[in-house]
């Protein structure tokens, strides 16, 4: 499909004899930045924000902001981590399954937070529109995180379909 690239279900390339090797330890810098950063930020924001109380926002504004910070927790988790070990080892060693997992979990992840990034600015737009306005109970805000969920489901799978197997490059020179 794609000129240079080959359908794996998990990456063999040994990134040591690439142009990766010269920024390898500038890559590893920065994911583990990431890693540290999303990880302890993201588990501030959830503990604070449930535990104490601290986010000092409406309900559904709170509410959705504890969502994208639990969408970024299982990025950095699942899909960062897991480039920090491919970095570490040169190769992915963390076996064919992990792989589809963290493929499929990445899109799914990430469309979720647009989802959910989106609901919060509509959100706020209409706050803004109607200060005095009906305020959303949480019904209404479940009933939308099954719909961005259910959505985000739906275009993996349709992502799935149109290509079953996740792309890795064959040579990285």
């Amino acid at each position: 499909m794609f000129p240079g690239f080959v359908n794996l279900t998990y990456s063999e390339v040994d990134i040591s004899q690439s142009w990766i090797s010269a920024t390898r330890p500038v890559l590893i810098t920065l994911t583990t930045l990431i890693c540290a950063t999303g990880i302890i930020g993201n588990t501030v924001v959830l503990y604070g924000s449930v535990q104490h109380n601290a986010l000092r926002l409406e309900t559904v504004s709170r509410t959705l902001v504890q969502c994208v910070a639990t969408c970024d927790l299982l990025a950095v988790t699942l899909v960062y981590s897991t480039m920090l070990v491919t970095l570490l080892y040169r190769s992915w060693v963390l076996g064919p399954v992990l792989c589809f997992i963290t493929g499929r979990a990445a899109y799914l992840i990430v469309m979720n937070e647009v989802w959910l990034i989106l609901a919060l600015s509509l959100y706020r737009a209409w706050r803004l529109k109607q200060p005095r306005g009906r305020v959303l109970d949480r019904r209404v805000l479940g009933l939308m995180a099954v719909v961005f969920l259910v959505l985000s489901i739906a275009l993996t799978v349709l992502s799935m379909v149109k290509s079953p197997v996740v792309y890795f490059p064959q040579n990285l020179t």
